[in-house]
């Protein structure tokens, strides 16, 4: 059952302990980040996958280096990460895996063919992952935001960044996160956040 979230004033994100953040997916930065976890809290309860590269290229034009590049970033890293938190939440029978997908791929707008192909790879991966793992009590769950303020734009591998529009503005992070805890809590296969 897709949801769908309508911005709210006044969200809040209550955190119990301080997000790890992962900028890069190098597999011996991963193993640390899951023994340190494991070594300080014991377990692993929830993974939000929400590393994302943009890239934004006429498909004739889409220069195959950098796309393998995002596809590292939004395809393989999230996969890499589901694998290495999977033994801690089967030992406990039970965790919670969200995906952070993109808007981009619920459409299509031309130059976005790179970047928005990589993160319908990842709706389907998340589709079978909740499907073969909700037998063992672990939820995966996606989220599709539109356009949210964050250093994205700036951090394009190439291209020009998409703008929100004045009738569409984007999300505030607090909004995203606060609509991540929602899924987390409710178990929910799928979340839009629409622009308001």
């Amino acid at each position: 059952m897709a949801r769908t979230a309508a911005p709210s004033a006044g969200s809040a994100l209550v955190r119990r302990r301080a997000p790890r953040r992962q900028r890069r997916h190098r597999p011996q930065d991963l193993d640390a980040l899951v023994v340190r976890t494991l070594d300080e809290h014991g377990r692993i309860h929830v993974l939000i996958n929400n590393a994302g590269q943009g890239f934004y290229s006429p498909v004739a034009d889409t220069d195959l280096d950098l796309y393998r590049r995002i596809l590292e970033i939004n395809l393989l890293a999230p996969l890499a990460a589901m694998q290495k938190v999977l033994p801690s939440m089967r030992r406990r029978g039970r965790g919670s895996i969200i995906n952070v997908s993109s808007g981009a791929s619920l459409g299509v707008s031309p130059t976005t063919g790179a970047y928005s192909s990589t993160k319908a790879a990842l709706n389907q991966l998340t589709a079978v992952a909740r499907a073969e793992l909700a037998p063992e009590g672990i939820t995966v769950s996606l989220i599709h935001p539109y356009l949210t303020e964050s250093e994205f734009n700036k951090a394009l591998l190439g291209g020009d960044p998409i703008s929100a529009p004045a009738v569409a503005p984007q999300h505030s992070a607090e909004h995203v996160a606060s609509s991540i805890m929602d899924l987390i809590r409710s178990g929910d296969e799928v979340t839009v956040l629409r622009p308001a």
